[in-house]
C-alpha cells in the first residue's frame, strides 16, 4: 500500500469523516476548500465512539482525533497517516459532586488534536 502525501493524494482517497456538525468536520472542509481539494466521502459519521468503530472496520482514511483511537494506535490496530496542527477538538467530562458541577477537559498535550488514521485490519504495516 502507497504512502499518503498531503494534500495531493487526498483527491483520490475514500474518507470517513464527522458529520457535518463537527467542528472538527468545519475546520477541515474550510481546509480542503482553501487547497481546492473535492474529497471522496464514503461515510459520514454523528458520533466519536461509532466513529472509532468505523476507523477500525474500513480500509479507507478517517478524520478523527487521536483521543478518541487512543488504544487502537497503542495496539497497532490504526496507524496515523497525517496530523493537521490546524484543527483542534476539546473534549469535556462533566460530572455532579456535592451539588456542584465541574468540567474537566481532556487533556491533549502530546499534540494536535486531529489527525488522519488508517485502518489496516491487523496486517500491521506501517505507512508513514
Amino acid at each position: 500500500m502507497k504512502l499518503l502525501r498531503y494534500p495531493g493524494d487526498l483527491r483520490t482517497t475514500q474518507f470517513v469523516l464527522p458529520s457535518l456538525e463537527s467542528n472538527i468536520r468545519a475546520g477541515f472542509d474550510v481546509l480542503m476548500d482553501q487547497a481546492g481539494i473535492r474529497l471522496i466521502v464514503s461515510a459520514q459519521v454523528d458520533d466519536m465512539p461509532m466513529l472509532r468503530l468505523t476507523a477500525r472496520e474500513t480500509k479507507g482514511v478517517t478524520l478523527v482525533p487521536p483521543v478518541v483511537v487512543k488504544d487502537e494506535l497503542e495496539s497497532g490496530v490504526l496507524t496515523e497517516r497525517h496530523r493537521l496542527s490546524e484543527l483542534k477538538e476539546t473534549f469535556y467530562a462533566i460530572t455532579l459532586t456535592d451539588c456542584h458541577i465541574r468540567v474537566l477537559q481532556a487533556s491533549l498535550q502530546e499534540g494536535p488534536a486531529v489527525s488522519f488514521w488508517l485502518d489496516i485490519a491487523g496486517s500491521r504495516r506501517l505507512l508513514c
